[in-house]
């Protein structure tokens, strides 16, 4: 306490900082409770999805030499596993428009899909350009499709014996991240 006639004690600065604001992460509590707080948890969300849209720029180049399926007997394949660029690269010698389908639904969709996420996430694409964003998304997922398709029509016929492999998955799981990562993205920019 202070003597007689002397002037109260000022607040230390720690809660003042504290109690005005953002100051060193503080955040404005009722006098009495003020505590100093880390980094918002948005912030740490906005950054997790950031770093994970980015890693999977490295996961999608590296799933397309993933094997996707496994054939026996097949007239294109010849009893090999299939990647995305093996595919494409004998799909290429047999029918060029079909290679260039699978390789823009397979290599070049995700890729344009996840870099025009990050130029949105880095501010260097306005929120508006999602829509096309979630549409390349839809095509990349299409890729997926095709591969199933193709293994079921090759069961169902009876020619060879194709199975998918562990890269079909992996792929799978690129393309179904990077949905996520834009809804994820989107719910965010929405809150602001």
């Amino acid at each position: 306490m202070p003597p007689e006639g002397a002037p109260p004690l000022a607040p230390s600065p720690r809660i003042r900082q504290n109690e005005a604001g953002p100051a060193f992460g503080g955040v404005r509590r009722p006098r009495g409770r003020a505590t100093l707080q880390p980094a918002s948890q948005a912030e740490d969300t906005v950054l997790a999805l950031k770093i994970a849209n980015l890693v999977l720029l490295v996961a999608f180049p590296v799933s397309w030499f993933l094997p996707l399926a496994t054939s026996g007997l097949l007239p294109w394949f010849g009893g090999k596993e299939m990647s995305v660029i093996s595919g494409v690269q004998i799909l290429w010698e047999s029918d060029r428009a079909l290679a260039l389908l699978v390789a823009f639904f397979a290599m070049i969709a995700p890729i344009l899909k996840t870099l025009g996420l990050a130029a949105v996430q880095f501010n260097m694409l306005k929120p508006r350009a999602l829509p096309v964003v979630d549409a390349l998304a839809k095509l990349a997922m299409a890729d997926v499709f095709l591969i199933a398709i193709y293994i079921m029509i090759s069961q169902g016929i009876g020619i060879g014996r194709v199975s998918p492999a562990w890269g079909l998955y992996v792929f799978t799981a690129c393309v179904l991240a990077s949905i996520a990562i834009a809804f994820a993205t989107r719910q965010r920019l929405g809150r602001r």
